[in-house]
Formats: C-alpha cells, structure tokens, sequence
C-alpha cells in the first residue's frame, strides 16, 4: 500500500505527541510508532480523527460522544490553527471531564496509513452543512480503507454510501453524539465484521490504486472526446 500511495517509510518512523491535559499547558515529546500500544494501553478502544481542527467536522460531536463510552479514548490528529475552535474543544474537554481521554497529535506527513492502523476505528464525523461538505469524499476515507481500520461516517451523501457499499463500517445521523457513541459501540463489539481478509484487501487496495483510477478518468475523457 505505501507503494501505490508513494508514502516514503522514515526509519525512525517517529510522530509528535502534545501533552492531552491541558492545552494551554501542554508539552511535547517525541514517541516512536511502537510505543503507541503501551500509551492506550488502559482504554478498552481508541478512535481516531484524522483532520484539521475546525468547524464543520463534527469534532464537537466526536468529544460529546466519549462521555457515553467510559473507557474509550479520542486521538485527534492534525492542524490546530483555529484557536477559537480549539478552545472550544477544551472547554468542552474540561466540562465533560475528558482531558485525559483525548490526544493531539500534529500532522503527519508520511506514514499515515501505518499510523491509523494502530487504532480500534477511524471517524468520518463530517456535518453535511453545504452542498460540498454533503457530497465530500475526504482523504482520510481511503486512507483509514489502506489501513484495514473500521470506519464510522456521518451521514453524508457519498461517504455513507462508500462505507455501506464497501462493508467498511457503520453510518450514524451527522451531530448527533448518542447516535455516534451506539455507533462506536456496535463496531467495537465486532470489529472483525469491518476487517477485510488478505484476499479482500487486495483487491480493494488494486481497485483504488493511481493506476485504475488513471484508466477509469482516461476512460471519461476518451468518451467525451466521442462524443458519448
């Protein structure tokens, strides 16, 4: 999969993790891909949300939804650069009292499918506000589908769809916090059920491949220029 995705392997394959109490107060240390198990070690599930930090992502709904599930835990993964958003995150944070279940992590620039794959299941947790929002197909769909991880998607048009068609996970009424956590409960009772087989993930990952997409838009214009 790093090969059809042109994801270059770093060695060291080291990410960034903020401090998860505070972030007004939060350090930084660096912590390898292998010490990821051991640091979610006392959670009985991890949830991932690969994204920038702002509005229109449905974050709020993905934090709202922990305080129904006590011993899962949220990794947030991404650009934080809407202070006024992410101050809001952590009033929220700080309300509920989950400071110690949620971790920022900084973007990454490789190694990303490798990274989502030491999570339980990946969110999709997009609120259909607009029209490109409602119809959106976003990255971290094939990405989290490369990874072999369990998604759970809002219910936006074409995302849903991919999710149901392709038996990746399940779909839950966009913003809504109780209808996410019955979610996230569902497919972390049974989480083989999302998981393809070595046959199944093979071909999926072909399908998805540059080389198929390439022929399927070589395919499109070839007929336009027909004239069908």
């Amino acid at each position: 999969s790093k090969s059809i995705l042109g994801i270059k392997t770093n060695k060291k394959s080291k990410i960034i993790l903020r401090g998860h109490n505070r972030f007004q107060g939060s350090f930084e240390k660096e912590i390898a891909f292998k010490e990821l198990p051991s640091l979610f070690n006392d959670f009985d599930a991890v949830g991932l949300h690969v994204g920038n930090l702002t509005v229109g992502r449905g974050i709020e709904t993905a934090v709202r939804s922990l305080e129904m599930l006590p011993n899962h835990a949220l990794a947030l993964v991404g650009p934080r650069n809407n202070k006024s958003f992410l101050r809001k995150v952590h009033l929220l944070l700080d309300r509920f009292e989950l400071g110690e279940r949620v971790f920022f992590f900084d973007s990454l620039e490789e190694n990303l499918c490798d990274f989502i794959g030491y999570f339980d299941y990946s969110l999709v947790t997009t609120l259909p506000v607009s029209k490109s929002t409602l119809y959106s197909m976003p990255n971290k769909l094939f990405e989290s589908s490369i990874a072999n991880v369990p998604i759970i998607c809002s219910d936006t048009e074409s995302a849903s769809k991919f999710i149901l068609e392709r038996k990746r996970g399940e779909i839950y009424n966009s913003g809504n916090e109780f209808a996410l956590a019955a979610a996230i409960k569902k497919v972390t009772n049974n989480k083989e059920k999302y998981i393809y087989d070595e046959s199944q993930q093979n071909k999926f990952i072909i399908e998805f491949s540059q080389s198929e997409q390439y022929k399927k838009m070589y395919k499109i214009y070839e007929n336009l220029l027909n004239g069908k």
